[in-house]
């Protein structure tokens, strides 16, 4: 069984989904299989290291932008790698339409993952996608996203498998503290990880720690994954021109765990999501992680998961459970047993067999 996956992933650190493909590709080789890999030409821009040891193991392309170029090298490579199943990760349907066309007349199946929450598509997009995916499957991970994906994309086949975590990593670290991060041990920190401000919930996390700053100490560090200088603008615009001294935006790293273990509490204030890794990867950290109450992070975690739980968009609930939060952190009852979840339900041992299952079966 070949695996063909075209990713639209230029991430600078390879996080969870490196890990998640070297997951598939170990499960794989037991059914005599392989992966190969088409990503973005934007690696290129970025010199991404990933990319280069995936090279060293795996046959890597690179794809441009022009449709036609697209069509044409995801063939060339579904022809001579032999693929069975293409898997398609992050991309829009400009680039699901190149696929598409260049699988036509192959004995090909093509499985799209569903990552990310879109809402419910308008009824000409969702009649676009009856005719256009009639034939694919979907991966859902997390099962609020099989709920939209089912409105968005009625007549495919699906499976919902929870998106896993490499755990290992996160038990590399940084003994960092706070000062390392805010600059100073007198103060409680929070902190989130966000690339949009809107959809991320930056500015409902800024107000509600604006608020609770009025009664102790508190700060809020930011893991700004890209579009670090529209956040940056953002931020200072809801200041009035002013970026306060009491917000951090912190660099991505791929021991992400050092900035989670130093932190006092963590939050996501997300408007939306598909599911959020940070959430589970913060619990099995020993953290008390705030969350809002958004479909795909509730759904995500589950009852698998102790966590507290804010009603989206609301800065004044988001305030007041910081504030249990910071008072229950040192004696966090759920602690252990988030920890031991998060391996149980997360992992990629658990992933590697649902992601063989699923090839084999949808």
């Amino acid at each position: 069984m070949n695996v063909l996956h075209i990713c639209d992933f230029a991430s600078t650190v390879s996080g969870n989904f490196i890990a998640e493909l070297n997951a598939i590709d170990s499960a794989l080789k037991n059914e005599n299989g392989k992966n190969i890999y088409a990503f973005t030409d934007r690696n290129l821009q970025r010199k991404n290291k990933w990319v280069d040891d995936l090279k060293q193991e795996h046959p890597v392309y690179i794809y441009e932008e022009s449709p036609l170029k697209k069509i044409k090298l995801f063939r060339k490579i579904i022809t001579e790698e032999k693929v069975d199943i293409v898997h398609v990760h992050f991309t829009d349907m400009k680039t699901d339409i190149c696929i598409g066309l260049a699988a036509l007349g192959k004995k090909v199946r093509i499985i799209k993952h569903y990552r990310s929450a879109y809402g419910h598509f308008n009824p000409i997009k969702i009649n676009l996608g009856k005719l256009f995916y009639r034939n694919w499957s979907f991966i859902c991970i997390a099962p609020a996203m099989a709920d939209e994906c089912s409105v968005n994309y009625p007549s495919c086949r699906k499976n919902v498998i929870l998106n896993p975590i490499a755990f290992e990593r996160l038990d590399t670290y940084e003994n960092l503290n706070r000062k390392d991060i805010i600059g100073t041990d007198d103060g409680l920190l929070c902190l989130m990880v966000g690339y949009n401000y809107k959809i991320k919930g930056i500015d409902i996390a800024v107000d509600a720690v604006s608020k609770l700053r009025e009664s102790c100490n508190a700060y809020l560090a930011i893991v700004v994954t890209t579009h670090r200088e529209e956040i940056t603008k953002s931020l200072t615009e809801q200041f009035n021109g002013s970026f306060p001294e009491w917000i951090k935006l912190l660099p991505p790293r791929n021991d992400i765990a050092s900035y989670y273990r130093a932190a006092d509490v963590c939050l996501s204030p997300s408007r939306s999501e598909g599911a959020c890794s940070a959430i589970i990867e913060e619990a099995y950290c020993g953290k008390v992680v705030v969350a809002s109450d958004c479909s795909g992070q509730r759904t995500y975690a589950g009852d698998r998961i102790e966590m507290l739980w804010f009603e989206n968009k609301n800065s004044d609930d988001l305030k007041d459970k910081l504030s249990e939060a910071f008072r229950v952190r040192d004696s966090f009852p759920c602690a252990d047993s988030n920890r031991e979840n998060a391996l149980k339900y997360y992992g990629l041992d658990t992933y590697k067999e649902e992601i063989i299952d699923a090839y084999k079966t949808l």
